[in-house]
């Protein structure tokens, strides 16, 4: 079959499911973005659409569908030149006419939302920043059009709400604007959405995800790992680069909540048992600061690409607090210990041991108080170091 045959067979399935479609059949935004993908696919100069409209072709096509699948092949056209920036442009009216289309569709027309909102983003992610904040604008409107749905429920473009928020996180995150992903989440607030756990896996993993990277830096750290959490249990086993992704947020959180290294055989399943991770948390149960110090060092480009890089900084208080009781179980646990035994331990002077001790006790790490005058921290006669898991 040749490719124009090809179009114009696929142009006309697509016109015959847009125009029968009754508001029953839930596969035809399957059947309309497979359509667009066909076309898009073997449409290669502009001498094809020319021909194919000047037949009449797409003149078939009831209302603004003729217009979107005419913009889709002037994208494919662009695409096929090489031509980013002109992509973009005609992406943008495109997702346009769907904006408007989308308004009298149910939840059929989400698998073209999908497709061409994806398309939208990933063709900004190749071009500067104002094409990215013209993306996130479309982006923002799409979501506004899944949340604000008042059809009966299963038939809501509330069903669409996940996948396009983490789109749109996606580009909030690129433009560092994650303040506005507040606003977006104020929004879902009022929407009343059906349960998370009745959402496709897939959507609710990737927004999981992002929400949890979104709480992290805000420092809202409770909230990350319970989002973490919740995309590490859902994401399917063989997604192994997905879990990785989300423990490398999740290990330093679990640390810092509740003193807890990961197993061996985690690390070693999702590919981090000779990283960075094992030294740097064998380095805080022994109180080795000057080793986690040093790696914490040269690992910093990796920790800033990831985010996590002020975290892992915060948690040697851990390794304060394991040197302090590795000192005091050697001293025959004297409640009584001298501050100036630690300077040629760790390098610092004794007013930055003390600065460090004072957050160990307020952290509540360590019980006890720091006696100025002798320059000594006496410790609690009863479990001065009250969190028995902590790196365990």
């Amino acid at each position: 079959m040749s490719r124009k045959s090809l179009v114009e067979d696929t142009i006309d399935e697509f016109g015959e499911v847009v125009g029968s479609w009754d508001g029953t059949f839930h596969s035809a935004g399957v059947a309309v973005a497979g359509a667009v993908v066909v076309v898009a696919s073997v449409t290669s100069d502009d001498k094809l659409e020319n021909t194919i409209n000047g037949e009449g072709r797409l003149n078939v096509l009831p209302g603004l569908w003729c217009d979107l699948l005419s913009a889709h092949l002037r994208v494919a056209t662009h695409m096929t030149s090489g031509g980013v920036s002109g992509a973009f442009g005609e992406q943008v009216v495109l997702v346009q006419i769907l904006h408007r289309l989308s308004l009298s569709c149910t939840r059929w027309i989400l698998p073209v939302f999908y497709l061409l909102n994806h398309t939208l983003l990933v063709l900004a992610f190749q071009l500067p920043e104002a094409e990215q904040q013209e993306c996130a604008r479309l982006l923002n409107k799409s979501v506004t059009i899944c949340l604000t749905d008042r059809q009966l429920l299963r038939e809501s473009r509330k069903w669409g709400a996940y996948r396009m928020m983490a789109m749109l996180f996606r580009v909030y995150f690129k433009l560092d604007q994650l303040n506005l992903c507040g606003n977006v989440l104020r929004a879902v607030g009022a929407a009343d959405l059906p349960g998370a756990e009745r959402y496709p896996k897939a959507h609710l993993v990737e927004f999981k995800y992002l929400l949890g990277r979104y709480y992290f830096v805000n420092g809202e750290y409770s909230r990350s790992e319970a989002e973490l959490l919740v995309a590490f249990e859902h994401c399917p086993v063989d997604a192994f680069h997905n879990k990785q992704l989300i423990l490398h947020y999740l290990i330093p959180l679990r640390v810092l909540l509740r003193g807890l290294r990961p197993s061996g055989e985690l690390l070693k399943r999702y590919g981090l048992d000779h990283s960075f991770y094992v030294s740097a948390l064998a380095a805080l149960k022994s109180g080795d600061l000057s080793q986690y110090q040093e790696l914490i060092t040269s690992s910093e480009g990796t920790l800033l690409r990831l985010g996590t890089f002020l975290l892992w900084e915060k948690l040697i208080l851990f390794g304060w607090r394991n040197l302090v009781r590795k000192i005091f179980l050697l001293a025959g646990s004297n409640s009584r210990m001298q501050l100036t035994t630690l300077p040629t331990a760790v390098g610092l002077s004794v007013d930055e041991i003390a600065c460090y001790i004072a957050n160990l006790i307020e952290r509540g790490l360590v019980r006890g108080y720091i006696s100025q005058e002798k320059s000594t921290l006496v410790l609690s006669q009863k479990d001065p170091f009250p969190i028995t898991s902590l790196l365990k």
